[in-house]
This record gives C-alpha cells, sequence and structure tokens, in this order.
C-alpha cells in the first residue's frame, strides 16, 4: 500500500537539522517511538506555530502506517519507522547531532559494538563515559540538556540503533518496564537507568533484581541467550555516567 512506501529524499537533500532540532526542543524521549499510536488529526494535521513532533516524522517519511484500529468511532493508527536501514540511517543522524561529536562519534559507536558483542561491559561503559565526556560544555548551555532527563536515555537508545541492534524502549514484563532491552544474536542486555544530582548510594541494579526482568527471556526462548542485566546512574552535575553496576544472570 502507500503507507508502507517510503522514498529517501529527505536523506538524499542533507542532514534533516529541522527535525533534530525538533527533539532536542521537545525533549523527546527516543524509546517513546518504539510505541506510537496517532489519531487521523495528529498525523494530518501541520500548525506551523506548533509542530508535533509525530506529525512530522509521519509526513517527511520516518514514520508509516503500520496496523489501524477503530475506537469508539476514532481510528487510530500504529506507526513505525518503515525499515531497519531507514531507523539506523535516522538514528546515526541523532546521536551525532545529540552528541556534537564530530568523527569521534563513529569510532565510539564501532568500539560499543565490538565490546557489546564480547559481552565486555566494563568496555561498553567505558565508551559512554568518553562519549558524554567529548561532548561541549556549551552544548548543554545552549539547550539546558542537563535538565533533559531523557537525554541521557536517549543516547544510549540511538546508539545501539545506529548500530542495527533490536532494542525495546520500556520493554513491557509482567511485572513493569525497563527502560531499554538490547537484543542481538546470542546475547540480551536489559538496561536500567537513573538520573541523579550528584552520585548515590543506591544499588543501580536493584529495580531489575527486584522485579526478575530478565526472566521473561529465562522462558521464552529455546536457544538460551546470554542475559547481562545493567544498571546505570548519570548525574546532572557531572554530565555522566557517575555510577554503574552489572550481573550475568545464569540459567
Amino acid at each position: 500500500s502507500n503507507h508502507k512506501e517510503y522514498r529517501n529524499y529527505w536523506f538524499e537533500t542533507g542532514s534533516p537539522a529541522f527535525l533534530l532540532k525538533l527533539i532536542l526542543e521537545k525533549r523527546y524521549f527516543l524509546p517513546d517511538l518504539e510505541n506510537i499510536e496517532a489519531t487521523e488529526r495528529l498525523i494530518s494535521s501541520f500548525d506551523v506555530d506548533n509542530i508535533d513532533l509525530i506529525t512530522l516524522l509521519f509526513q517527511t517519511g520516518y514514520l508509516t502506517i503500520d496496523r489501524e484500529k477503530e475506537i469508539n468511532g476514532t481510528m487510530i493508527y500504529e506507526l513505525r519507522i518503515p525499515n531497519m536501514e531507514v531507523k539506523r540511517a535516522l538514528n546515526e543522524y541523532i546521536v551525532a547531532y545529540l552528541s556534537q561529536g564530530g568523527s569521534n562519534v563513529d569510532r565510539s559507536r564501532l568500539r560499543i559494538y565490538e565490546k557489546l558483542s564480547a559481552g565486555d561491559i566494563d568496555g561498553v561503559m567505558e565508551e559512554f563515559k568518553r562519549l558524554f565526556s567529548s561532548i561541549p560544555y556549551n552544548w548543554y548551555v545552549n539547550n539546558e540538556l542537563d535538565r533533559y532527563e531523557g537525554y541521557y536515555v536517549s543516547i544510549f537508545y540511538s546508539v545501539f540503533h545506529s548500530l542495527g541492534l533490536e532494542v525495546i524502549g520500556e520493554d513491557i514484563t509482567n511485572k513493569g518496564r525497563i527502560d531499554i532491552t538490547v537484543k542481538s544474536k546470542d546475547k540480551v542486555f536489559i538496561f536500567e537507568f537513573k538520573v541523579v544530582k550528584e552520585k548515590s548510594e543506591t544499588d543501580p541494579l536493584e529495580q531489575i533484581k527486584k522485579r526478575k526482568y530478565y526472566e521473561k527471556y529465562q522462558k521464552s526462548i529455546e536457544e538460551k541467550p546470554e542475559i547481562y542485566i545493567i544498571g546505570i546512574e548519570f548525574s546532572e552535575g557531572e554530565r555522566n555516567i557517575v555510577n554503574y553496576r552489572w550481573e550475568r544472570i545464569d540459567f
């Protein structure tokens, strides 16, 4: 159908800077792109003075209609990014824009992929620390990113998507929500994030272990993957990862 079609016009004509600026201005929590539902009014309207991000993503082809359903006479559309290539390219732009890291971002992303594939969580954390450290101070001042709690999580989300990994934002379990779950061919990584004023004394893994988020992956996959749980704390003051802890879950 026409809804499924996607044309590369926006990529061919250069970086979609207008879209990236809107993501930042609206302080959009990027994992929310995984589960989008919209009405006809939202996807067809175009208020120049108050542009909705979902409307813009749909009208520029970054989102397409996946399913339709009717609720009490109102049509609801489930939207998704058309394919992995578009998702990967869009997130490469987002990471570069949000981090302002230039060519260093691409090197960091590749190292993160290598270390994640090897189950080297400490190495992954060091790469993300390096990435956050490289972000210019004036980038925070200009955009008040230290007040945008979803910023840190959104960069994690976009980095993983830009690497072609399967990423589930706020993965639903029967006991609660996971901030981000990342799946590779033989591994599952469950991330829980927390933003604190300064370093706290809490255990970043406490929420995951208490609610046993990993159980669904232990029970539902025939070829048992390696499961890693990672708790991360970001500091508004340090603008970086200040505490993390991880464990590998044995079956």
